[in-house]
């Protein structure tokens, strides 16, 4: 197994790292860092890291990234997999700013998991483009928490195909507000099923405005 000198710095002599000592680390000398050495990484260390070294970051280290260290990545900097993304935890996944949400390419969505998509925040939700959502599978839809439904936008709704909305739960369905019901097509209401058909009622199936919709599902 090849090793790194950097292997043996003590936590202190890796925080006094420069962001040029960093960067002139290879992809080996990163993976080979433990779990509290790569959390000792400063915020301007963390900003230097090109491509190549985010990439080499394992799994096991990417749990161990502070969310100061996580809030610190530019949207440059988002290149990671979505192998690497999916082991955050919630707060760990709170912590990027929405413009890193935002630069969140298709193939990193799709590497997310169901739970992944639920911890994103309302302000994360909120910038996710209808490219973006469009590729969500109807395993990763079932991940949408009623707080994200419920800040939907009608430009972010375009973007779900009938097969995509047909994926969504009870709870779901009764957490998306009464704009979003309204402004649903035709194609897309023709993918729902008969049970969601009724979860809605019957305003949903006539395309009556949703001021009628059944009062249990009402705020």
């Amino acid at each position: 197994m090849v090793t790194s000198v950097y292997s043996s710095y003590s936590v202190s002599q890796i925080a006094a790292l420069s962001p040029a000592a960093v960067g002139s680390m290879t992809a080996t000398d990163i993976a080979s860092l433990s779990s509290t050495q790569i959390s000792a990484f400063g915020v301007e260390v963390i900003q230097a890291l090109n491509a190549t070294q985010l990439a080499a970051i394992s799994t096991t280290q990417m749990k161990a990234l502070t969310t100061t260290q996580i809030a610190a990545f530019t949207a440059s900097q988002m290149t990671f997999s979505g192998k690497q993304l999916s082991v955050l935890l919630e707060a760990q996944m709170e912590a990027f700013g929405v413009e890193e949400i935002a630069a969140l390419t298709t193939q990193q969505i799709q590497g997310l998991t169901a739970t992944d998509i639920g911890e994103f925040s309302t302000q994360q939700f909120s910038v996710l483009s209808p490219a973006q959502l469009s590729v969500l599978s109807t395993l990763q839809i079932k991940g949408i928490d009623a707080d994200q439904l419920g800040i939907l936008t009608t430009t972010q709704l375009g973007a779900f195909s009938s097969t995509q909305l047909s994926g969504l739960s009870s709870t779901q369905m009764k957490a998306l507000p009464a704009t979003i019901i309204d402004a649903m097509t035709t194609t897309q209401l023709s993918g729902l099923t008969s049970t969601q058909i009724n979860w809605m009622g019957v305003c949903l199936m006539l395309r009556i405005s949703p001021v009628c919709r059944p009062a249990r599902f009402r705020a």
